[in-house]
């Protein structure tokens, strides 16, 4: 009997040190990981040149706009579903692929350099990427993109099987006014990814909505946030020494009225590849207001946190993307309804 209880508790120390073990390789995988790698431009991955080929091709594009962001998988995994006099992509990946390859794209048509530090994310989770000709991944790519330039990066992105059906491209800029990020004007993209069979059809009718399109202008189609006091009063911001910081603490957003029921998602980032879920499926009623409010600990962590932290706002998760297509294609609503915006959280004024 002896012999079995020492057996059972020399069994449960194994165990435990196997654990620690394990729980150190994962700390130490991650320290391994850089935060970004920054591309110089004499990478074999980078093509420098003086053609804007996405200004060129877009004619509807304002002249207040002087820069793309943007992120184009290779043409051979793109797939498309048609929505009325336009098709919708989407990626396709085959069940051996672990990878997505594609192009980062920058046109710069200002006269000041761009700093921008580029993620990619699967769902709530920042994905690994790294150049094509480079053995080290990392989890974002820095570059400066000079004044009056176009630049072409080709990248490899790792893609876990197990995880979210959605690619997310979240380019963020270190140029220009620090601290002013309110994710109005922001280019983040986001890309179904099919990996495997996916049936959206019994999901397009609770997309359903009649909106008459001569209101659209009158009307915002996304639901933009901003953050709010505890009373849901506008928060008041001022500069320090070229920082935003706000003259009251930050105790939740608001989020604008729209046309339609949805519910989002909110995911914090920040600028060192960390990334947790808040919140999940806040339901946002047609043509109100949103009010949400985070609790102590959520608001003690972004408060305390030496790096800049983003919330994230996104709605139609995974092959909700395709859903929302699909009923536009329907006759089942007026227009898509996906959307991922993204606010800087600020820091209190001392």
């Amino acid at each position: 009997m002896k012999k079995i209880y020492l057996f059972v508790i020399a069994i449960i120390i194994i165990l435990f040190l196997a654990r620690i073990v394990y729980s150190d390789l994962e700390n130490t995988e991650k320290n391994e990981i850089k935060v970004y790698e920054e591309v110089s431009n004499d990478s074999p991955d980078v093509k420098i040149n003086d053609d804007y080929n996405i200004f060129n091709s877009s004619p509807d594009i304002g002249p207040k706009y002087s820069k793309v962001l943007g992120f184009l998988p290779n043409e051979k995994l793109i797939k498309h579903i048609k929505m009325k006099s336009v098709s919708y992509p989407y990626i396709k990946l085959d069940t051996e692929q672990d990878h997505i390859i594609g192009t980062i794209i920058f046109e710069n048509k200002g006269n000041e350099k761009l700093k921008v530090q580029s993620f990619f994310m699967q769902g709530n989770k920042f994905a690994k990427v790294k150049m094509n000709n480079s053995s080290e991944w990392a989890y974002s790519i820095l570059y400066d993109v000079q004044p009056e330039s176009s630049v072409e990066i080709n990248i490899k992105i790792e893609w876990d099987k197990d995880g979210m059906n959605e690619l997310l491209f979240f380019p963020l800029e270190h140029s220009g006014i620090p601290g002013l990020y309110n994710g109005e004007m922001s280019p983040i993209h986001r890309n179904f990814v099919m990996d495997g069979p996916v049936n959206v059809n019994n999901n397009t009718a609770k997309h359903t909505f009649d909106l008459d399109l001569k209101d659209v202008e009158n009307v915002n189609l996304t639901p933009y946030p901003k953050w709010i006091g505890k009373n849901k009063q506008d928060i008041e911001y001022m500069i320090n020494e070229g920082i935003v910081i706000t003259k009251s603490p930050i105790e939740g957003m608001k989020l604008g009225p729209v046309p339609y029921n949805t519910e989002v998602d909110i995911i914090s980032l920040d600028e060192r590849g960390n990334s947790s879920v808040l919140m999940e499926k806040v339901k946002v009623k047609k043509n109100e207001p949103t009010y949400i409010f985070f609790d102590s600990q959520q608001l003690k962590e972004l408060r305390t946190s030496k790096e800049k932290n983003y919330l994230m706002i996104l709605n139609n998760r995974e092959e909700e993307l395709l859903a929302d297509i699909k009923a536009v294609e329907l006759g089942l609503k007026p227009f898509p309804t996906s959307f991922q915006t993204v606010i800087e959280f600020y820091k209190e004024s001392d």
